[in-house]
């Protein structure tokens, strides 16, 4: 773990130098999967510029109201002071979610389609830049006598579970299982399905991961934290979509 990095004797917070970098090799997979799809590139690209922007003010606004409100309550200028971090990806997510779906509209381009040219992508970027939340040592799991428990600074003296490492190899595994499933040609006959499974799986992935964390995740909600309540949700429905999607591919076979 490496909080900060010093350039030219100013402390800067490693998670937001490596999340730049993270970004920035994103726009070439954005571009270079547009060329390989034969899809518009500047639909392509502008999708990602407005999910960089709604997902950084949607994950800042569901910390700051849902997660510790009462700290910016009393202090309004750190609602400025990103710099300490504070974000939630699924508040990240919607907003974005919304904003592309607004976009779209606009356009008058299939939301479906979108969606499953950039699930792969997302897996890819969640997935790594959860490495940037391991570095700056937040989201930390629960106390562990496991042989690959990792200490973390705030808290030398025990070992935890690495949950953002946890989130890293089943997101990575998932990015692996989703280059091969788009290739299938019942996924590709059905726009949306390939979004569907990974919504699935990436639920699957957050639920067991939230089960180790032990950091603050705001006020619970029966026993569940309210990202696991959103895993519930996502679960639910991307796999009510996906039976529907492949009900009528499987339809559209027998009436072949």
């Amino acid at each position: 773990m490496r909080p900060e990095v010093i350039f030219f004797g100013t402390a800067i917070p490693t998670y937001f130098v490596y999340l730049g970098l993270l970004f920035s090799a994103l726009v070439f997979y954005v571009a270079n999967r547009a060329k390989k799809l034969a899809v518009n590139r500047d639909i392509a690209l502008n999708l990602g510029l407005i999910i960089m922007i709604a997902g950084f003010f949607g994950a800042r606004a569901f910390h700051i109201f849902y997660e510790q409100p009462e700290i910016y309550q009393s202090n309004g200028w750190l609602f400025f002071s990103f710099w300490f971090g504070g974000f939630v990806w699924y508040g990240g997510a919607i907003l974005a979610f919304v904003a592309c779906a607004i976009y779209l509209k606009r356009i008058s381009q299939p939301i479906t389609v979108w969606l499953d040219f950039y699930t792969p992508i997302i897996a890819l970027g969640y997935g790594l830049g959860r490495i940037g939340c391991f570095l700056a040592g937040c989201c930390h799991g629960k106390a562990t006598d496991l042989p690959w428990g990792l200490h973390f600074p705030f808290d030398p003296g025990v070992a935890r579970h690495p949950t953002q490492l946890y989130a890293t190899f089943w997101e990575l595994a998932i990015w692996v299982a989703l280059t091969r499933i788009g290739r299938l040609t019942s996924i590709k006959r059905s726009p949306g399905n390939l979004f569907f499974i990974y919504g699935c799986l990436h639920a699957i992935g957050r639920l067991l991961m939230e089960s180790f964390r032990e950091d603050n995740r705001g006020p619970q909600i029966w026993i569940f934290s309210i990202s696991s309540w959103l895993s519930f949700a996502l679960f639910s429905l991307c796999f009510f979509f996906l039976l529907i999607g492949l009900r009528g591919t499987n339809s559209a076979r027998v009436a072949r």
